[in-house]
């Protein structure tokens, strides 16, 4: 109840920040459009019995979108105006909600309860304002029925200044915004959902921004689109998961710029995307962070990494048990370590943390030939905690034939601490290696 209440304040205080003016703009494009639309789905109501035989059917009216695809301020004000309009034109047989769902979610009923689904975006012409492409289709999206167009003559100087993609003042309202710009996708079902990254950023890493959006948005698919979601908890798609979300974010003036996108993961082919902003300062004042705390230190890691990088001579894996694109680990959480090859050898697990510290987690265990293409989980289990969190770094080497050379360590809380510089990788000669890194964030 919390919550809402909060939301609810929100949605007063957007609402006064419009003037009269625009306010009048949202309910002519209404009064004109809803009555329209409706009465043009009504007479289609021959081509709608293909998809839906009912005599009676209801119609989710999803987020109307601009011309670009961006939720923005227009489509949260209009949508439920134009919905309430169509309501107050009732058509025998007809029923529609609307299912814009950003403030009050449990307020409004889910696409997947209707008949129909109702989609559309707008485009804003020289005093006109259009919804265009409008169409019903089927919960599965695989039938539908296009409408013609609607328009309303109306001053657009206002609306002009409010196209831009949403707003959002809190996590929770930037999740809605995201989710509502996939709905229009009808008959998508299931996504996997990845950590998304600070793309201004030599390295780019998810941060605890990342891992509450994610969080958020793990919820509202679901609930909002009806879409399942898996989190990156493997280290390889699951073969039943058809498409990919993955996200990044950067710093624009006062604002986070966030931008989703869809990916088909068999052709790596982007079928949608979706942006909207939030406001820096909330983050700010609630103290999340939107970079890993050890950036430098961190760039200067994989810097010295990749610069002395081998080339692999066999195949090497590693993941944790929350995958291995830059997982997120809270505090509190554990972690565990998996390493996979093709080949008999040695391998070594290290752990760079935060600071730099190195630490040897497993020197030169065997892989034996009934152990070779099958997952090895290293024995440690690992619970995150400070006082240093940020990007750490887990380095696999591996070689065949004999053990890896030994390194120097010392004792260190229980922990064999590495005192050899990083750059100094210790392979031996005539033999083939491979090594393989992951960098985890806490």
């Amino acid at each position: 109840m919390k919550k809402i209440a909060v939301l609810f304040s929100v949605i007063l205080c957007v609402s006064n920040l419009f003037s009269q003016d625009l306010s009048t703009t949202y309910n002519q494009i209404a009064d004109v459009c809803g009555i329209d639309i409706i009465q043009k789905i009504h007479n289609n109501r021959i081509l709608i019995k293909d998809i839906t035989p009912k005599s009676e059917i209801s119609i989710a009216v999803l987020p109307i979108p601009n011309n670009k695809g961006e939720i923005t301020q227009i489509s949260v004000e209009l949508t439920p105006l134009l919905v309430t309009k169509m309501q107050a034109s009732p058509q025998p047989g007809i029923k529609v909600f609307d299912n814009i769902q950003f403030f009050v979610p449990t307020q409004n009923r889910t696409a997947s309860t209707a008949d129909l689904v109702m989609i559309a975006n707008y485009s804003i012409g020289s005093n006109v304002f259009y919804i265009d492409n409008i169409s019903l289709k089927n919960p599965e999206g695989t039938k539908q029925v296009s409408i013609n167009r609607s328009s309303a003559e109306v001053q657009t100087n206002q609306l002009n200044q409010t196209d831009y993609a949403f707003i959002a003042e809190n996590i929770s309202q930037l999740s809605h915004s995201i989710v509502a710009q996939f709905s229009k996708l009808v008959g998508l079902k299931q996504v996997k959902l990845s950590n998304f990254l600070l793309s201004n950023s030599n390295e780019p890493q998810p941060s605890q921004f990342s891992d509450i959006l994610a969080d958020e948005l793990e919820a509202d698919f679901p609930a909002m689109a009806n879409i399942a979601v898996k989190r990156n908890q493997k280290r390889s798609l699951d073969e039943n998961v058809m498409y990919n979300i993955t996200g990044t974010y950067y710093e624009e003036q006062d604002k986070i710029k966030v931008t989703a996108i869809l990916k088909d993961p068999n052709t790596n082919k982007t079928l949608a995307s979706a942006t909207a902003y939030i406001k820096k300062q909330y983050l700010v004042d609630n103290n999340y962070s939107y970079e890993i705390q050890n950036k430098q230190e961190f760039e200067q890691r994989l810097e010295d990494l990749n610069k002395n990088q081998i080339t692999n001579e066999f195949k090497i894996d590693v993941w944790t048990n929350k995958g291995n694109e830059n997982p997120i680990f809270k505090e509190g959480d554990y972690m565990n370590i998996f390493v996979q090859t093709d080949q008999i050898c040695y391998i070594r697990v290290i752990d760079i943390f935060a600071d730099g510290t190195q630490i040897l987690l497993l020197d030169n265990f065997q892989i034996t030939a009934e152990n070779v293409n099958k997952p090895y989980q290293i024995p440690q289990t690992f619970q995150c905690s400070g006082p240093d969190f940020g990007a750490e770094t887990i380095l696999v080497m591996a070689q065949t034939s004999k053990p890896l050379p030994a390194l120097n360590t010392t004792d260190y809380y229980g922990y064999k601490k590495i005192t050899d510089k990083l750059t100094d990788r210790g392979f031996s000669p005539a033999v083939l290696k491979a090594e393989k890194y992951i960098n985890v964030v806490t």
